[in-house]
């Protein structure tokens, strides 16, 4: 799956509308993901809605648990944005994090 990322990460910066992602992987407890920093829900529309993001997470699903969310800041701020991003992986209620079986 690691690979699989990194093929989807290749030419995402070039993307209208992307800030910044964030690849990360917990190997001892079978788990990746990804952090995602847009400039508007439109851009971040347009990519969960491409052909190669759709297959690959059609692919995956059936693997495990998908946890997805989404939040708007007012500012870039990269040690906010991580912390909020902890929040909704610990499932913390506040957070609103949606759970995708």
């Amino acid at each position: 799956m690691g690979w699989i990322a990194l093929g989807l990460r290749a030419g995402w910066y070039g993307l209208p509308g992307a800030v910044g992602l964030y690849l990360w992987s917990d190997l001892p407890r079978r788990c990746v993901g990804s952090l995602s920093v847009w400039t508007e829900e439109q851009a971040l529309r347009r990519w969960i809605r491409l052909p190669r993001h759709v297959q690959v997470m059609r692919r995956y699903r059936p693997r495990g648990t998908t946890r997805s969310t989404q939040w708007t800041c007012e500012t870039f701020d990269r040690t906010a944005i991580h912390a909020e991003a902890k929040r909704h992986l610990a499932g913390d209620p506040a957070a609103g994090s949606r759970i995708v079986p």
